[in-house]
């Protein structure tokens, strides 16, 4: 998800296999070198702003060794410790097959490592997660980035979770910090499932097994805080309001992750809000109004008629793509804003604090969000400023918007002498450069001479330099032949999306020898 992205769905997750109803997911196993060699292609593209690993802790987990009771009431011993505080990378004695699975976690382990210290070295974003008491934060492999990482506990109850289990995120952000939330303690509205061994269609397994999946507000809270990071480093948002949704719902994640289609609607190109502040109050001072309603007189210097928003937006809708200071807000006001306005290009709608003179705001609890709306004039002169989403300047390239403008303001003479000069033009020079294009495709490999005989390369390369092409490296690219495997080359003007290769070239190789 590149700063110049234009939407989070270029996201996508990496496995050594697809789970059932999962989103966009790649495979690569990473315990071997093909796998490997195809995460770093992805890892190393230009495309590619950051990392989210959960490195696999079976065999870290501090509840072996455990003894586990039965429905009968017996305990019985539990599965071997793997690791220790003082043998984190694996103890002396074990079985073959723990020793394969402790060598095969640890292979991860160590190119977790290396991709992370890849991602902060390159100015990427890093996390990675695990149970707060794994022994993976004691290996030798995660010591290494604990010095340049930050950390982050949670408990997963308190995200919609049926059991209050602790998990930890090293990290190098600063919106993740917020992602702190534990249980708000056992009540009627909020109960906890037992911890041990359940009974499932599968038979008998730990529970533990059953909290490896994120619960979904929590899967979204992880992606909202990871958007909010890339917005401070510079990435520019889509168009649309983005704040997290009133239900995170299961097909809605998977409409995010474009598994499934969304409904298409034109993006809002004026805000509904004019500017959008926040206010921090104690739990001891009484919100007047309920979310998505309007204040009836002034609170806390929030102007009357300010409607209390349910969840802070990381930028307004609309907003002006062609001026990237913001350009003008359609308000007829050319002093620059002490609050962000919703016709900032792309821009976090940033919500500067508004200090009380309350003294019930010693003690701050509370941070809640405002939208101060528009006036009718304020909105009518925004609107005219952004023009109609169906305009001519919205439907039209520049290039044909050049030619029009060139056909309406010269005669029919001058459209065809302008024609036939360039006609001219480009046949002589294309007869002066006759004997370097036969030097060119002589040069040419041998199954490329009889595609690219008849075209004229050299002449081809010119127009694009002389019109000014934004891909003038097509020519080079035509004339070496087209690589089928590995990372699509970038299109300056088009949109950049994950363009890397999805499987390592041998997983293919043989399937395309049946088709030749």
């Amino acid at each position: 998800m590149p700063p110049t992205v234009r939407s989070i769905s270029a996201s996508f997750g990496v496995d050594h296999i697809k789970q059932k109803n999962a989103g966009r997911v790649l495979i690569a196993d990473l315990t071997t070198k093909a796998g490997r060699d195809l995460c770093w292609t992805w890892l190393k593209s230009p495309n590619c702003v950051g990392m989210f690993a959960a490195p696999p802790c079976g065999t870290c987990s501090r509840a072996r060794g455990i003894p586990i009771k039965l429905p009968n009431g017996f305990l019985i011993a539990g599965p071997q410790p793997l690791r220790t505080d003082v043998q984190p990378n694996g103890v002396s004695k074990m079985s073959c097959i723990n020793r394969l699975r402790v060598s095969q976690a640890n292979a991860i382990y160590h190119f977790i490592t290396a991709a992370a210290e890849f991602c902060l070295d390159n100015g990427k974003l890093v996390c990675i997660e695990n149970p707060r008491l794994s022994l993976y934060w004691k290996t030798t492999f995660f010591q290494l980035l604990a010095s340049r990482l930050q950390f982050t506990a949670h408990q997963a109850c308190a995200y919609g979770s049926s059991r209050p289990k602790w998990t930890a995120l090293a990290h190098n952000t600063s919106t993740l910090l917020h992602l702190n939330q534990v249980c708000p303690g056992i009540s009627a509205s909020h109960k906890h499932k037992p911890w041990g061994v359940v009974h499932g269609p599968a038979g008998r397994k730990f529970s533990t097994a059953k909290e490896t999946a994120y619960p979904l507000p929590l899967a979204y809270r992880i992606a909202y805080s990871l958007a909010q990071e890339l917005i401070l480093r510079g990435w520019q948002p889509p168009p649309v309001a983005f704040c997290p949704p009133d239900d995170v719902s299961y097909q809605y994640l998977r409409s995010v992750v474009g598994v499934q289609p969304k409904a298409s609607k034109i993006a809002p190109l004026v805000s509904e809000f004019h500017t959008s502040v926040s206010v921090q109050v104690p739990a001891d001072c009484a919100v007047p109004i309920q979310p998505g309603d309007k204040l009836q007189s002034s609170w806390f210097n929030i102007p009357a008629g300010s409607c209390l928003l349910k969840k802070p937006p990381l930028r307004l809708n609309g907003g002006n793509s062609c001026n990237g200071n913001g350009g003008n807000s359609g308000d007829g006001s050319n002093q620059p804003h002490t609050l962000n306005t919703g016709n900032q290009s792309h821009s976090l709608a940033q919500v500067n604090p508004v200090n009380s003179p309350n003294a019930c705001v010693e003690k701050v609890s509370n941070k809640l969000h405002f939208g101060i709306y528009r006036s009718c004039d304020q909105f009518i002169s925004a609107a005219s400023w952004a023009g109609h989403p169906a305009g001519s300047e919205t439907r039209l390239p520049c290039a044909l918007k050049n030619v029009l403008n060139f056909l309406s303001l010269k005669s029919p003479k001058e459209v065809a002498r302008h024609r036939s000069d360039t006609l001219n033009l480009w046949l002589n020079r294309g007869r002066e450069l006759r004997d370097e294009e036969r030097t060119l495709h002589e040069s040419l490999h041998p199954s490329l001479k009889g595609i690219l005989a008849p075209k004229r390369l050299l002449l081809w390369k010119e127009m694009l330099e002389y019109y000014q092409y934004p891909d003038v490296a097509v020519f080079d690219e035509v004339i070496s032949g087209i690589t089928l495997s590995g990372a699509a080359p970038d299109v300056p003007f088009l949109n950049q999306v994950s363009n890397q290769p999805r499987s390592p070239k041998m997983s293919w190789r043989p399937r395309l020898g049946r088709r030749v």
